[in-house]
């Protein structure tokens, strides 16, 4: 990985983390260590422009809440609470602010 997509990275849950109070913005899980949570992206990386290393597409999660949120990837059928709409909601952000924001980077 280069320099440059590390450093995105870093900044994208960073600033996500900051936003969560370093704990899963679902169910509020607050781990002693933040290696424990995860920056999902809610819309995948690969259907938004630049990858949508932006806060307004990421949420902190939990290892749980994490497995269930990518369960709408892997069926195509979201688990109630984990929908891309729930998850924009929760963090306060939507779809068309998320890939505006993403353009920008």
């Amino acid at each position: 990985m280069s320099l440059m997509k590390k450093k995105i990275r870093q900044e994208f849950k960073g600033s996500c983390l900051m936003r969560a109070n370093s704990k899963c913005e679902v169910c509020g899980f607050t781990p002693s260590d933040t290696k424990e949570l995860d920056c999902h992206h809610i819309i995948n990386r690969e259907q938004i422009p630049n990858g949508g290393y932006v806060k307004e597409n990421g949420i902190i999660l939990c290892s749980y809440c994490h497995i269930q949120a990518e369960k709408f990837y892997e069926t195509g059928v979201a688990e109630s609470g984990y929908s891309v709409e729930d998850l924009f909601k929760i963090i306060k952000s939507s779809k068309e602010l998320a890939v505006n924001k993403s353009k920008k980077l």
